[in-house]
């Protein structure tokens, strides 16, 4: 991560991050498989949600792609106390935010991104949440 989360793409690295730092999982590593008949495959992510007896290794959600599982990381952001709000308004980039609270003159603690799609929109701030990376 060079540091701008603001600048870092939707993909399986970006879901990595977001596994480990926002949604607590462990053992979180790069897979890299070989060559089906197919042709290359990409590389993945695996890790454990929960570490105890009998847990498994599972391949790391696609957070940044998918609004479903985006989603996951809202709820788990509120679990913690963060208030969300998003804005898609037409022609321009989806933002989404985390929030400490909210008073007559707007958000307090303020950690949102602009994005491509709405699901990288919501990790980008749930990760600079994290990060202490404020607006």
């Amino acid at each position: 991560m060079d540091g701008n989360i603001d600048n870092m793409l939707a993909g399986a690295e970006l879901d990595a991050l977001i596994a480990e730092k926002v949604m607590g999982w462990d053992h979180v590593r790069k897979i890299e498989p070989r060559s089906s008949i197919y042709g290359p495959c990409s590389p993945y992510y695996i890790g454990r949600e929960n570490i105890t007896d009998g847990d498994f290794d599972e391949p790391v959600p696609h957070y940044s792609t998918y609004i479903g599982t985006a989603w996951q990381v809202v709820e788990k952001m509120q679990a913690n106390k963060w208030w969300f709000d998003a804005d898609w308004e037409l022609g321009e980039l989806p933002w989404a935010a985390f929030f400490v609270d909210r008073d007559s003159f707007g958000y307090i603690g303020v950690y949102g991104s602009n994005a491509e799609s709405m699901p990288l929109a919501v990790c980008r701030a749930a990760l600079k949440v994290v990060l202490g990376l404020r607006e």
